[in-house]
């Protein structure tokens, strides 16, 4: 059973998960294109649940979300409500951008510009839980994604013999950092300016995935036929 919303304005609940890392980008002509990834990502057989947390100040942020959350009927409608309202609607996401540096600095008077940078990554928090690579259809498919990439090779061999990782592998968390929603710091990035390059434009809006870093090639390999066919790219990041 998928998990349900859970809205609040504290941090996102990170106590059952083991030291995932940032591995992999998705890589955005528009934040809508993110929109239909989160959407497509519900339905997937390859996720066993899904888990979304909003934080202050984007929480019920404004007339229009708080009506427009009345009439929701299910998770999907909830989470979309937010990109409507906020996440991709600029004047909007400009607007809590400044509203969260204003509360994260007066609650943290000596922070540096990256850690507020930082931190406005779990304001609009996704994540999700992938099925054991067995349960797949044609799981050889996601082992050799896994080999192609970063990997612990004792536990991929577990995998091929049938094993089921710890739980924590088998998540992934997606962050949009609020505060600066093109995540510049990522623009040099050589496959970030490929994958740029191939969906047109300069200067794109770039996600972070962070996942297992014993076996981030199962999140790629789920996320990237969803990701290109909603016009993204799925790109490794530099470890």
């Amino acid at each position: 059973m998928r998990s349900p919303l859970r809205s609040h304005e504290g941090p996102a609940d990170t106590s059952s998960e083991g030291p995932l890392a940032a591995t992999l980008a998705l890589v955005y002509r528009e934040l809508d294109n993110h929109r239909a990834v989160v959407q497509a990502l519900s339905s997937s057989t390859a996720v066993s649940a899904v888990e979304f947390s909003v934080q202050a100040p984007l929480y019920k942020g404004s007339p229009r979300i708080v009506d427009a959350l009345a009439s929701a009927q299910s998770m999907a409608d909830k989470i979309d409500v937010y990109f409507q309202h906020a996440i991709c609607d600029e004047a909007e996401r400009v607007r809590f951008a400044r509203l969260f540096q204003q509360l994260y600095l007066k609650k943290n008077p000596r922070a540096e510009r990256q850690d507020l940078f930082l931190a406005s990554g779990d304001v609009f928090a996704f994540s999700f839980d992938l099925v054991p690579p067995m349960q797949l259809p044609v799981p050889r498919q996601a082992f050799d994604a896994i080999a192609a990439g970063p990997h612990d090779a004792t536990l991929l061999a577990k995998l091929r013999g049938g094993s089921s990782p710890d739980r924590w592998h088998l998540k992934a968390q997606i962050r949009l950092f609020l505060d600066h929603a093109l995540n510049p710091r990522r623009h040099e990035v050589l496959d970030v300016v490929t994958a740029a390059r191939e969906i047109g434009v300069a200067k794109p809006y770039v996600l972070e995935v962070s996942a297992s870093p014993s076996i981030p090639g199962y999140a790629r390999y789920v996320l990237e036929p969803l990701v290109r066919k909603c016009g993204g790219r799925v790109v490794w990041l530099p470890t």
